[in-house]
């Protein structure tokens, strides 16, 4: 009872971050779950036998349980495919990950974290866990060590979410997840949600297909590249925001141990002449002593 217990929350919290990612651009949120999500994780347990290692779960699919999202006409291609489930994200989540799909919609952070918690079911009760479909082959899927050992490695490489701001067109709003794309000027699109708590997606009809600039917490992909933002202050476009306008990926973490041993370097330099200046020697003498170190 207790390792069924574990397995399905590790499941159902696994599957519950990979839907909100894809749905809300981030998968880990405070308050109560909306009710659509409650329906796509309204997993049923259909038989277990005495003995086997084998549980039967139905899981509805996402035009039975979300039929709001595809009834209503969007202006960008539905994230969600009508015969997928919140499993079949899961599995495909984890298919990402194995693959090394470093620009993946279907992870971050929180939804690695989640997967990990597998380790010490792994570690104590089983060498790998496998996921089967009985009607779409793709979404079958394995747990074991070399799985986990691939989350590990991907996790390490994405940058913690920070504030950024950034200037492009206020491009094809969708009101139920308050969800947005921004234009930029070296022709990316990135995906915005605006936080309920600061802005009235009303408020910005008289914005949509202008220039603005938003500021908000910035959430990346393992490549570095942004993922969405969530935004927490719109406003028109000004001048001097043209600096705002392209967006940069993320340092990666050989670039940082780079600048990291450069600067170590130039403090090192540093010290050699720290406290023994004022002398003799002209500024000029010094920077030239110290260049060739620093450089």
């Amino acid at each position: 009872m207790s390792l069924l217990s574990t397995i399905a929350d590790a499941i159902l919290c696994s599957s519950e971050r990979v839907l909100r990612l894809v749905v809300e651009g981030s998968s880990l949120k405070r308050g109560k779950s909306p009710k659509w999500l409650e329906n796509a994780l309204n997993l049923e347990i259909t038989g277990i036998s005495k003995g086997s290692t084998v549980l039967n779960i139905n899981a509805p699919t996402f035009q039975e349980s979300m039929p709001d999202y595809f009834s209503q006409k969007k202006l960008w291609k539905p994230k969600l495919i009508p015969d997928d489930t919140a499993i079949s994200l899961f599995s495909k989540s984890i298919s990402d990950i194995v693959k090394g799909n470093l620009e993946s919609d279907l992870y971050d952070y929180n939804v690695l974290q989640s997967l990990n918690s597998f380790r010490n079911i792994l570690k104590k009760h089983a060498s790998e866990l496998n996921i089967i479909s009985s009607q779409k082959r793709a979404d079958n899927c394995k747990i074991g060590g070399d799985e986990i050992a691939r989350i590990g490695e991907i996790k390490v490489k994405i940058p913690e979410s920070r504030t950024v701001a950034l200037s492009g067109f206020f491009n094809m709003i969708e009101h139920d997840h308050r969800r947005f794309q921004l234009k930029v000027n070296n022709e990316q699109s990135v995906d915005g949600y605006l936080d309920p708590k600061f802005i009235d997606i009303e408020d910005m009809r008289p914005l949509w297909g202008k220039k603005v600039t938003v500021k908000g917490k910035a959430l990346f992909k393992p490549s570095g590249k942004i993922h969405s933002v969530e935004v927490q202050k719109v406003r028109a476009f000004e001048a001097g925001d043209e600096i705002l306008g392209n967006v940069a990926q993320t340092q990666g973490q050989f670039k940082f141990s780079e600048e990291f041993i450069r600067n170590q370097n130039a403090q090192a330099a540093l010290k050699k002449v720290w406290g023994k200046w004022p002398g003799e020697e002209s500024m000029d003498e010094i920077l030239e002593a110290l260049s060739p170190e620093i450089n």
